[in-house]
């Protein structure tokens, strides 16, 4: 028997307010891309652009994350150490202006048990946050050919991140989970196998999305 416990962490809303996503393609083709891929950029992202919208209603139609799978094209061709670079530049904007204080200072009650962040944020963000934090990760793979980005995903963790702690966390045990925090809906799987889960609520209409599950709400929007 192991007396190992582990604090398993989402990223996007739940550490930082941004989709960490979007937050990297914008940083890395601001400081890498031309203007044309820099407006083009904004036109598909920016709140009641008209593509932006017609995202969300496709989306919304085919319960598939268009948006994403759209906006990482924007990284072809970008090699490994660009994106590396980009990261790094992308996460002293978040740890000095949107991390999520409430949930930050909540993971200062784990103490003892190993940190691990699962999120569905492509893996260059997340590999570089957890190098910092000093902890372990899981996150969402880029296609990758001769060290440059194809554009591509190769492995997404949205919806999978049990499968993919058992997979890719060495001596990982699902019975070792003692604290949950996330967000996200598609991770009420993990947070129910936790011993302390906890949710985070951006919005105080998020907590009527969670129904039946027994957890500590966070109400970081008040």
């Amino acid at each position: 028997m192991t007396d190992k416990r582990y604090c398993v962490v989402d990223v996007c809303g739940t550490l930082f307010t941004e989709d960490t996503t979007l937050g990297l393609i914008r940083t890395h083709v601001t400081r890498t891309g031309n203007t044309f891929r820099r407006i083009l950029l904004w036109l598909l992202t920016v709140r009641f652009s008209p593509f932006y919208l017609a995202f969300v209603l496709l989306e919304r139609v085919s319960r598939k994350h268009i948006f994403k799978h759209a906006i990482i094209r924007f990284l072809g061709g970008s090699t490994v150490q660009e994106l590396e670079f980009s990261a790094e530049r992308y996460i002293d904007h978040l740890m000095a202006c949107d991390k999520q204080a409430e949930v930050w200072s909540r993971l200062k009650l784990c103490e003892g048990e190993v940190l691990v962040l699962a999120s569905a944020s492509l893996e260059p963000l997340v590999a570089a946050l957890a190098s910092r934090l000093g902890c372990l990760y899981v996150a969402s793979k880029l296609e990758c050919n001769a060290d440059r980005y194809s554009g591509r995903l190769l492995m997404d963790v949205t919806g999978k991140k049990i499968d993919f702690l058992s997979a890719c966390i060495k001596g990982f045990s699902l019975g070792e989970v003692s604290t949950v925090v996330s967000d996200n809906l598609t991770d009420e799987p993990l947070l129910s196998l936790a011993d302390k889960p906890v949710v985070v609520l951006n919005r105080s209409k998020d907590r009527l999305r969670w129904k039946g599950l027994e957890a500590e709400y966070l109400e970081v929007w008040r």
